[in-house]
């Protein structure tokens, strides 16, 4: 391998900080499936300019959700995973490129612990959405 892309990801164990009770209940009530849930799940997966701002990015995001919907068994091991995992000991293994993608207002995976990663200087890009549509109608 020579390189790594860490995307909206914690080390978990304690140096995880952990979503809100009110974002917990959301994504645990997420995986049992129903449409109902999954339109409440927006909460955990949108920060709360871009739902109150770009609604149209939430419908959008909603539509292909319902269209291709993740199993009941690949939520509920995305939610283990993000509750139970504990990788801190083994992170000075990471001995190649890695690149670390966060949101700043992420509410289900706080960005700290995977910025305290970090070791080199960080860039930050402001208004990422606009610079992803630009590069998309090249």
């Amino acid at each position: 391998m020579e390189s790594l892309v860490l995307a909206c990801t914690h080390c978990g164990g304690k140096h995880a900080i952990s979503a809100s009770e009110e974002i917990s209940a959301i994504f645990a009530a997420y995986i049992t499936g129903s449409r109902e849930a999954a339109c409440m799940a927006s909460k955990c997966l949108f920060a709360e300019a871009t739902l109150k701002g770009a609604p149209e990015v939430v419908q959008h995001y909603q539509e292909i959700s319902a269209r291709f919907p993740p199993t009941p068994d690949v939520l509920i091991r995305q939610w283990e995973a993000l509750k139970d995992h504990d990788t801190w000991d083994d992170l000075h293994n990471i001995k190649m490129h890695t690149l670390v993608l966060t949101g700043k207002e992420d509410v289900l995976i706080h960005p700290a612990p995977l910025l305290s990663l970090v070791d080199i200087p960080v860039f930050v890009y402001k208004n990422l959405k606009r610079k992803f549509e630009r590069n998309i109608e090249k």
